[in-house]
């Protein structure tokens, strides 16, 4: 905070302090995401920069967020358009790589490097490195919980109660947490089902 020569008022900071905050790390970009909109209301954010520091406004508190799909309870996160979606395809977005699905696009270079396992051509080496990381998910037509019936399996996956899984919780022995822990609300209407049963 000395460094960044923001002064913290007695009351708390403010989005005015992360402004200051954010013209002294110049090489993050601070996102503020207002708690309950999941991720579509922003409250503050910074210029581009490389990386990012994104935190989650909640009762007058700043928590950071070390995940975007998992606080706001989504597959994907468009962190250009502020989008969560669940599918690939539901969301489209200009400001994203159309070749490895990267924010911003990735530049061209002039020649374009094939990739030998899809057969797809990418924009640059780091266009190409990105597509290779990202890939275990795209290997699959279908969420990850979709599997053992696509393949005729007969065990169930089952289900996690995420929401329980934090710091405080981590020695717990005991029940099973109670029924909002495992985030029905974003589950599909046919495993919402299930799960309720």
């Amino acid at each position: 905070m000395k460094n960044a020569g923001v002064v913290i008022p007695t009351e708390g900071a403010g989005i005015e302090e992360l402004g200051q905050f954010q013209h002294h790390l110049t090489e993050y970009k601070i996102n503020v995401y207002k708690y309950g909109t999941k991720g579509r209301e922003v409250l503050f954010e910074g210029p581009q920069a490389d990386k990012r520091i994104n935190l989650l406004y909640h009762q007058s508190h700043f928590n950071v967020i070390t995940s975007l799909t998992s606080a706001f309870v989504c597959r994907y996160f468009c962190e250009a358009c502020h989008v969560p979606f669940n599918n690939k395809g539901d969301h489209r977005c200009e400001r994203s790589c159309v070749e490895c699905g990267s924010s911003p696009p990735c530049e061209k270079e002039p020649v374009m490097i094939k990739c030998d396992d899809c057969g797809r051509s990418f924009a640059s080496q780091g266009c190409y490195d990105k597509h290779k990381i990202h890939r275990f998910p795209q290997l699959f037509p279908m969420a990850l919980s979709a599997l053992l019936k696509a393949f005729g399996l007969p065990s169930p996956k089952g289900y996690f109660p995420h929401l329980f899984n934090i710091e405080a919780n981590a020695n717990y022995l005991g029940f099973l947490p109670a029924v909002e822990y495992y985030s029905p609300d974003a589950m599909k209407p046919e495993a919402r089902a299930d799960f309720l049963k």
